[in-house]
């Protein structure tokens, strides 16, 4: 078990967007066998994500990369969620939503009255300050910042 395999035993990471970085970092946390809450405005694009997911972690099993069981369990890690009210289990919750800072700020607003008070939100920004984006959320001493890199389930990882 990995150190964050550990550390989030029996916690949710949420995902917020999922776009092509949103999803990519939903499957290597569902992949690492975290619960993964998916959530969108748009629940088509969440459902597609979740079938884009299956495809990808599909040719992982083809490659020889993971074991059918391993496609089969990430899937299951993975939760699609209707409102930001449904993240409320998730410790650490992910934006992943266009690089526009007023989308990410609306996202925090909305968001921090539907999380526990040690609850974690990290912005994947790769181009907005994260000092700047701080200042939108009322709890900054609760916010990061974290990155990426694209594709996401592509990138090698250490334990």
């Amino acid at each position: 078990m990995t150190n964050i395999q550990h550390e989030m035993h029996n916690r949710a990471v949420a995902v917020i967007g999922s776009g092509l970085m949103g999803g990519g970092i939903a499957h290597v946390m569902a992949l690492g066998g975290i619960e993964t809450l998916l959530y969108d405005l748009d629940r088509a694009r969440v459902d597609a994500a979740i079938e884009l997911i299956g495809k990808n972690l599909g040719r992982q099993v083809k490659k020889g990369a993971i074991a059918a069981d391993q496609r089969n369990d990430a899937l299951g890690k993975i939760r699609a969620v209707d409102s930001l009210g449904d993240l409320s289990a998730a410790r650490l919750v992910i934006e992943a939503v266009p690089e526009n800072a007023k989308i990410k700020e609306a996202v925090y607003a909305s968001l921090l009255p539907h999380l526990a008070g040690d609850a974690i939100i990290a912005s994947n920004t790769s181009s907005i300050s994260i000092t700047t984006l701080s200042g939108a959320v009322q709890a900054p001493e609760r916010f990061v910042g974290i990155h990426f890199f694209n594709p996401v389930p592509m990138m090698p990882w250490s334990n």
